[in-house]
């Protein structure tokens, strides 16, 4: 007798094993948050313990914190979305993050508790979570949002990643730099073997980092190429790399460290995992020219602020030197009533430039207002309010009552 095909809640078949893959997807993840709240914990109890050329304790506990999301979201999208295999990529650098930070905070506890076993192998399991989280980041980049390469001409770069990456951590493992300072590498290749080893090492980690470069081209070329929805997804995914970016060169210029670099930096980091689950699930998928247009706005209305308050500041005590106070409080009331007039002029530029449906949408209201002050005819004006309802809201059904009739 021949077996029932199990079929997923939209009716669709599905192969026997990949009705559980929702339940593997959760169990790493769970594995990998476990983890994470461990090395959490480790840190604040090696927090009396300085490394050289370690962030302070505070700093890596902000790290492990901010490092749940991205297995989280890995998981969610696994399960949700089977038959896209890319929220494995997410879960797979989770999973390598949680390793790495929980591993490094293992040795670092041998250092002010001596006894605590294999110190040494923790040390190798740090760096092998180090290089699969990092050398996941090509694969983030060249597999969104579909889980597939844009076309098949990228499957050479997809298969150079992985063969690649594979090999530096292979060989990685017997590196005499794997590991935690100051802890030794116990199963190190010494002499020539040792220079052999590294130098695979070193240059499979430049290729793999390196790719990431043929990786981001990758986005523009399934953009030129990808449909309305899968557009919208890469805007999401734009989005949040731009803001990626942003906070690197505000890190340049602040030269934040310790707990401050660590937070902004992680914050920043665990955006990207949260714009790409709501454009794969399409959770609000559409909102993205509003959220980006929001930005753009506040972005520019802060600036101009700014630069209203220091200019205001400057050129007062230059009238008036004797008095600072009269000055700050003078440029502070003119920033404060310049905000209103400043918002709406600068959101209505930025949504005719990145929100072009709501600014369609508020000029064709603007419009059907002064035809209303005019019109005198019931039955054209409900003939143009329906126009206008249809074009701005485009319901599925519209219909319009006056005085009882329809």
């Amino acid at each position: 007798m021949e077996r029932p095909i199990a079929r997923d809640v939209k009716g669709d078949a599905v192969r026997p094993w990949l009705r559980h893959l929702g339940s593997y997807a959760w169990a790493l993840a769970g594995l990998a948050v476990v983890r994470l709240v461990a090395t959490a914990v480790l840190a604040v109890v090696n927090r009396q313990v300085v490394v050289p050329d370690e962030e302070p304790w505070d700093a890596r506990l902000v790290w492990a914190v901010l490092s749940i999301p991205a297995p989280v979201i890995g998981a969610l999208i696994s399960s949700r979305r089977r038959d896209n295999p890319y929220g494995w990529v997410w879960l797979v650098m989770g999973l390598g993050l949680a390793l790495q930070l929980y591993m490094s905070e293992y040795v670092f506890l041998s250092l002010h508790r001596p006894g605590v076993p294999l110190v040494g192998v923790a040390g190798i399991l740090s760096g092998v979570g180090w290089a699969t989280a990092y050398f996941s980041l090509p694969l983030v980049l060249l597999l969104y949002p579909t889980g597939h390469p844009p076309s098949d001409r990228w499957n050479v770069l997809l298969r150079g990643i992985l063969l690649t990456a594979a090999t530096a951590i292979g060989f990685g493992v017997f590196s005499p730099t794997e590991g935690v300072s100051p802890v030794r590498n116990p199963i190190q290749a010494t002499g020539v073997l040792g220079g052999a080893v590294e130098t695979v090492v070193a240059g499979g980690t430049i290729l793999v980092l390196g790719s990431t470069v043929p990786a981001a081209v990758s986005l523009v070329a399934r953009y030129r190429s990808a449909g309305p929805t899968e557009r919208v997804q890469l805007k999401w995914f734009f989005f949040a790399a731009v803001v990626f970016v942003v906070g690197l060169i505000v890190d340049f210029f602040l030269e934040l460290e310790g707990v401050g670099e660590a937070r902004k930096e992680g914050l920043v980091m665990a955006l990207l995992p949260v714009a790409v689950a709501v454009a794969i699930l399409r959770h609000r998928l559409y909102d993205i020219d509003r959220i980006v247009s929001r930005t753009v706005s506040y972005a520019v209305v802060t600036a101009l602020l700014v630069g209203i308050y220091v200019m205001g500041v400057f050129l007062l005590q230059r009238v008036v030197p004797a008095s600072s106070d009269l000055a700050v409080a003078a440029s502070t009331l003119a920033a404060a009533a310049a905000f209103n007039p400043i918002r709406r002029r600068v959101q209505s530029a930025v949504d005719r430039r990145f929100n072009r449906a709501r600014y369609d949408a508020v000029r064709t209201v603007e419009q059907f207002s002064e035809r209303v002050r005019i019109a005198a005819d019931a039955t054209d004006l409900t003939a143009e309010l329906q126009h206008v309802a249809a074009s701005v809201m485009e319901p599925a059904h519209l219909s319009v009552w006056l005085g009882g009739h329809r």
